[in-house]
């Protein structure tokens, strides 16, 4: 630990019980948005994840007039869906403001997160980084486990 640079870390140890178990749905996703890098791990299962990934355009930007199959009108607006992960698609939600709205100084995080979930009425833990912040959420339910480490450091060790 000692070695990895920077103060903060979101871990993720993934069960697949839906998708598979590629590289690619590693955990934690990380992608670049137009405020800066975005880290999500995500446990859960969202059961409405069909219905969001074909409304996605209009839930994101109610504003726009979205035409079906347009990836490059998504790609401006948020990040790409290219897996079957509902992490994935917790990103792109998460990406745009809320329907109230752009905000004016920076991203509303908690303001994303409720409308995130709002559209999500099942069981899931999320844990997102996002500059020097990390937000922890669970649903209304608690049926998913969600853990927060803090790592002390030892006896004359600086900067860990």
């Amino acid at each position: 630990m000692t070695k990895l640079k920077g103060n903060l870390g979101v871990g993720h140890t993934r069960y697949s019980t839906t998708g598979g178990s590629e590289h690619e749905l590693a955990q934690p996703f990380v992608v670049h948005t137009n405020h800066g890098l975005l880290a999500i791990a995500h446990n859960g299962e969202l059961v409405n994840a069909l219905h969001l990934r074909k409304k996605v355009p209009s839930l994101l930007c109610p504003f726009h007039n979205w035409r079906k199959g347009t990836s490059l009108q998504i790609l401006n607006h948020g990040v790409g869906l290219t897996t079957g992960s509902d992490s994935e698609l917790i990103m792109q939600i998460l990406s745009q403001p809320p329907p109230a709205g752009e905000e004016r100084d920076g991203p509303n995080w908690p303001a994303r997160i409720r409308h995130l979930m709002s559209l999500t009425p099942t069981a899931f833990s999320l844990i997102m980084m996002y500059d020097d912040t990390i937000y922890a959420v669970r649903d209304p339910f608690g049926n998913r486990p969600l853990s927060i480490g803090v790592l002390v450091p030892p006896a004359g060790v600086k900067g860990m």
